[in-house]
């Protein structure tokens, strides 16, 4: 018996809506029909069927698992549990050839993770980075009571992954909840015009904010990857004026290797402090790639985190690290 045709006229929304990307999703992987012979079913274009089974994995109808028989993530993650103050920990087979794969992979895992730790009402607060900006993507599910504002100032950076407005925008647009933007640059030329900007009236709101977050999502930044020229100077600065060398980025604040922010600029940065991230509910850090472990060790080390989920190569390396006697305190 053929599948009923849908009339070509009609435009679906609502259950109608999602039950045809379950019954293309069912038709492709459990039937194991071509999206040809589903579109000669349904009486619409293969181009369509294509464009409904890529809307059934963004909105997580469809979820796909791909098993790496030679991955060590269970052994690893045993491992990270056993030697890091975390309350959890989700490590991620690693591609073998993709580092955008990885960022995906880790995308999907801290969406579902968020997901089901934040609740209606909660305020989110976002940070920035490619794997922020990934996750915030992958987030399919409603929490319309939610709260999602920036964790830091924008940069002058084309790549959308460091506007944390577009990314606070982005969480509220797929949670269906409520934003607040930050109208403000990451770092200023002193203190007493950061705290002048605090008080104005499109900022002030979303800064009280830090006082009361539920979750924080953050990207963990490596300062040996920072390719930005104005972030690059003001790295030198801090290195020139303190001696000290940073080793990683949570939002805005720069770390050394024992996780201990260096101050030395610290009034000139608008994010969110360290303490308030403390106070927060959860911190979920999303990073992955080995050069991103020495960096996730500080911030572990400082105990600036709550949640990691990452890949299989920063795990491995953070393993490393501890192993050679620099574990946390």
């Amino acid at each position: 018996m053929s599948e009923p045709r849908p009339s070509r006229s009609r435009k679906l929304g609502g259950d109608d809506d999602l039950a045809l990307l379950v019954r293309v999703a069912e038709m492709y992987y459990e039937l194991q029909l071509t999206q040809q012979d589903i579109a000669n079913r349904l009486g619409m274009s293969r181009p369509v069927v294509s464009r409904l089974l890529t809307r059934a994995h963004n909105e997580g109808i469809v979820k796909i698992s791909i098993s790496h028989p030679l991955s060590r993530a269970e052994e690893i993650t045993s491992k990270i549990k056993a030697r890091f103050r975390l309350r959890d920990v989700v490590v991620i087979p690693s591609s073998l050839s993709d580092h955008q794969v990885n960022i995906r992979r880790i995308a999907r895992a801290a969406a579902d993770y968020l997901l089901s730790h934040l609740r209606d009402g909660e305020v989110l607060g976002v940070g920035r980075g490619a794997t922020v900006y990934a996750t915030v993507n992958a987030l399919a599910g409603f929490r319309p009571g939610i709260e999602a504002i920036p964790l830091t100032g924008g940069m002058g950076h084309n790549d959308a992954a460091f506007q944390v407005n577009e990314l606070a925008r982005l969480a509220a647009e797929k949670l269906g909840g409520t934003c607040l933007y930050l109208y403000a640059p990451a770092t200023v030329s002193d203190r007493a015009t950061r705290d002048g900007l605090f008080q104005e009236r499109h900022v002030a709101p979303t800064v009280a904010r830090w006082d009361r977050l539920s979750l924080a999502l953050v990207g963990v930044g490596s300062i040996f990857q920072a390719r930005d020229p104005e972030y690059q100077s003001r790295v030198k600065k801090v290195m020139e004026g303190t001696g000290r060398h940073p080793v990683a980025d949570i939002c805005g604040r720069l770390l050394d290797e024992q996780g201990r922010e260096i101050a030395w600029d610290r009034d000139h940065v608008v994010a969110v402090e360290l303490e308030q991230l403390h106070r927060c509910g959860l911190v979920l850090a999303v990073a992955g790639g080995e050069a991103k472990a020495r960096a996730l060790f500080a911030c572990i080390k400082g105990g600036h985190l709550d949640v990691l989920i990452t890949d299989e190569q920063a795990a491995a390396g953070l393993v490393r690290l501890a192993t050679e006697g620099h574990e946390p305190s």
